[in-house]
């Protein structure tokens, strides 16, 4: 028995992949992006499962060290490095054929070199910077024909791909994102005028790969939506059928009875106003459980909701289940999960904290336990 537990629904998982997928009207490989544990879903899980899925194609991850542990716990799909990796890792990223991004000549020569004295081949995706203006390589006007030439024509790196990330794909009519697109597809033609081979393009994150499937790339980047969240926050999906593929849960650890006048946690915050039924839950903001939600949030139990009563503390927090029947010591609370009602859900947690969805999942602490089914 878990104090708090993450359960995902795998299936789930995979059916939102699929129904992205069904968005286009031609073949489209699919980026499963696994950074920040699995953006809190648990990555070996998560990684093991989409491993064995005839729907997913390569796997992406934030630094060396993520990838690596992919590799050795046996994942078989390709697993690029989104972020620049320190030198030091290089050599084992090239011995397991890990993907590197590369956004400045200097890394390019280097891994060119490392692979050389390894007697390997370096797997590269090539980043330009269309606008995001983080990470990447300036398309000026001799960039293709100069740089990126370069680079394809050495003989130890194979350029498997060639990316860029959109700074507004969230705005599904936004005009930079579309002039972003326009410079992405003028270096593909450049490329194609001069002769530089490389096997995939992709451009797209999960709002871009949704709002705009007619973009003439073979492979888009599921990160948001694939956990079933939309990536436009409170905007329109349309039809498009993705739902939360996992849920958290607490165990309730003590029921008491208060009169009215009681003040419940720390910083006296809360009073109660009449007699109450009060149960703690064993899960806080240690957990990722944000204190933010004092006294401004509902759980659900038994189908009905029960109010965060009081300062939200590091392991526990309480809510008020008068009127509540047959509640117990050890029963569990989901503190959010698919509720078609909107009230015990991530996006909810993350609008009363103005913050994002990601954040709130990327915060859940490793001592979560994360179950599957």
């Amino acid at each position: 028995m878990y104090n708090c537990y993450l359960e995902t629904d795998l299936n789930r998982l995979e059916q939102n992949i699929i129904n992205i997928r069904k968005l286009y009207s031609r073949p489209v490989k699919v980026m499963c992006v696994l950074k920040a544990n699995a953006y809190g879903h648990g990555i070996e899980g998560i990684s093991r499962f989409l491993d064995r899925s005839e729907h997913t194609h390569m796997f992406a991850v934030a630094n060396a060290e993520e990838a690596l542990n992919l590799k050795n716990s046996g994942i078989q799909k390709p697993v690029l490095v989104l972020s620049g990796v320190p030198k030091e890792w290089a050599e084992a990223m090239i011995t397991h054929d890990i993907r590197f991004t590369v956004y400045d000549m200097e890394d390019a020569l280097f891994i060119q070199n490392t692979a050389k004295r390894l007697n390997k081949h370096a797997f590269i995706h090539v980043k330009i910077d269309t606008g995001m203006h983080r990470v990447g390589f300036i398309p000026d006007s001799d960039f293709v024909t100069g740089s990126l030439k370069k680079i394809a024509s050495m003989d130890h790196i194979k350029l498997e791909g060639i990316m860029s990330h959109f700074a507004d794909s969230d705005n599904p009519d936004s005009s930079y994102q579309k002039e972003q697109y326009r410079r992405f597809v003028e270096i593909l033609k450049g490329c194609k005028e001069c002769g530089i081979l490389y096997d995939t393009a992709h451009i797209s994150n999960s709002a871009a790969a949704i709002s705009s499937p007619y973009y003439e790339t073979d492979m888009i980047r599921l990160g948001l939506a694939m956990y079933g969240y939309n990536p436009f926050g409170k905007g329109s999906i349309g039809s498009l059928d993705i739902k939360p593929c996992a849920s958290m849960y607490a165990r309730i650890n003590h029921i008491k009875t208060l009169s009215e006048g009681c003040y419940i946690s720390y910083g006296l915050k809360y009073k109660t106003t009449a007699k109450s039924v009060i149960a703690t839950v064993a899960a806080g903001y240690a957990d990722g459980f944000p204190r933010f939600l004092t006294n401004n949030y509902e759980v659900k139990i038994s189908d009905r909701y029960a109010p965060v009563c009081g300062a939200v503390c590091m392991d526990q927090f309480m809510i008020d289940i008068t009127g509540i029947e047959n509640v117990r010591v050890g029963d569990y609370v989901m503190l959010f999960g698919y509720d078609p009602s909107g009230k015990c859900t991530v996006d909810t947690i993350a609008e009363k904290g103005n913050t994002i969805t990601y954040e709130i999942l990327c915060n859940i602490n490793d001592r979560v336990k994360r179950i599957y089914k």
